[in-house]
Parts: structure tokens; sequence; C-alpha cells
């Protein structure tokens, strides 16, 4: 195989989880917007959280005004972070 073959089967291949992150992201933006953030705060979230699934408990938290404490905040995402982590070097 060339690479040109390995890098069209890989990009078939991920087709369905590139899919997933479409609805993902549109779910977590309706629930921004519900919770009554603007549109540019999910977008400055999704570019500096990297687990997403602490992206739909921060909103949580902003409502609740647990940020307000930043270690509040810290604690949940540094496990979340090792978590990933962890994942990843398996």
């Amino acid at each position: 195989m060339t690479k040109a073959q390995i890098r069209k089967n890989a990009f078939l291949k991920s087709i369905p989880i590139m899919c997933s992150y479409i609805f993902v992201s549109m779910a977590y933006g309706i629930m921004m917007e519900n919770a009554g953030f603007g549109w540019y705060y999910s977008l400055f979230v999704s570019l500096t959280v990297y687990t997403g699934a602490f992206q739909f408990v921060l909103i949580v938290y902003c409502l609740k005004d647990v940020g307000s404490d930043l270690r509040g905040i810290a604690f949940p995402k540094g496990i979340a972070a090792v978590r990933s982590v962890e994942n990843a070097v398996r």
C-alpha cells in the first residue's frame, strides 16, 4: 500500500468518529445556549478544555457559581485530565 492509500483508508475509517463529534458539539452548544451563555463562551471552552465530558460539567459549575472558588473547578478538572492521560497511555 502506498502512503496515499493508507491515508485514504484511515480517513474513511475515521468518518463515523468525526460525525459523532458534530452531534456532541451541537448538544453542548444547545445546553450552553439554554443555560444563558453566548456562543462565544461555547467556542472558548471548546478550544481550551481538553476533556469533552468536563465541558458539560462546567456548565453546571458556572451556573451554581462554583467557579468563584478556583479549587471547585481545578480538582474535578485535574481528575478528568488524569483519567484521560491514563487512557491514552494504555
